[in-house]
C-alpha cells in the first residue's frame, strides 16, 4: 500500500519536472541565441557572463539620479538579478519549498519581462551603458523558461496540497 502511494506521487510529481526540465531547456536555447540586436554583442552566453557586471553597476543608478543627468543607464541593471533568481528556485524546488520558490519564481518573472522596457544597459565589461534596439529571439526563450518555471512551482504546490501537505 505505501509503495503503491508512493508510485503515485512520483507520477504525479514527474509534470514538475517536466516543467523544470523545459525550462532549464528553454533557459540553456536562449544562452546560444542573440537577446536583442544593436548596443554591441547581445548574445545570451555573454550577456549572462556580463550580467553580473550589471548587478555590481547597479548602484551607480543612485549615483546617476542624484547628479542630474539621469537617463535610465544603470536603472536597468536590476534586470540582471532574475538570473540569480532562477537558479534559487530550482534549489528551492529541489528541496521542495514551494512557497519561497513560487515568490521567488514570480519575482524573477515580473523582472524577466520588465526588460522588454530597457533600451539601455550594462552589456559589457566596460561598466557604461549602451542603447540596445530590439529583443530577438534569445530574449523571449529566455522569457519563456522563466514561465516555465513559475508554472512548475505552482503544478508542485498544488501536488503538495492535494497530497494532504500543508
Amino acid at each position: 500500500m505505501k509503495n503503491q502511494l508512493l508510485k503515485e506521487r512520483f507520477m504525479k510529481e514527474k509534470i514538475k519536472y517536466i516543467f523544470v526540465a523545459c525550462s532549464f531547456l528553454l533557459f540553456v536555447m536562449a544562452c546560444f541565441n542573440p537577446v536583442f540586436v544593436g548596443g554591441g554583442n547581445g548574445q545570451g552566453l555573454l550577456c549572462l557572463i556580463f550580467g553580473a557586471f550589471g548587478i555590481v553597476m547597479f548602484p551607480l543608478f543612485f549615483i546617476e539620479l542624484f547628479s542630474g543627468n539621469f537617463d535610465y543607464g544603470y536603472f536597468w541593471n536590476f534586470v540582471w538579478l532574475a538570473n540569480p533568481l532562477y537558479f534559487t528556485v530550482i534549489f528551492l524546488l529541489w528541496k521542495p519549498k514551494y512557497k519561497p520558490a513560487i515568490k521567488n519564481s514570480g519575482l524573477s518573472l515580473l523582472l524577466a519581462s520588465s526588460f522588454i522596457f530597457c533600451n539601455r544597459l550594462v552589456t559589457s565589461e566596460s561598466g557604461s551603458p549602451r542603447e540596445i534596439g530590439a529583443k530577438d529571439i534569445g530574449y523571449y526563450l529566455w522569457l519563456s523558461a522563466f514561465v516555465f518555471m513559475f508554472v512548475a512551482c505552482i503544478v508542485g504546490y498544488w501536488i503538495e496540497r492535494k497530497g494532504g501537505k500543508r
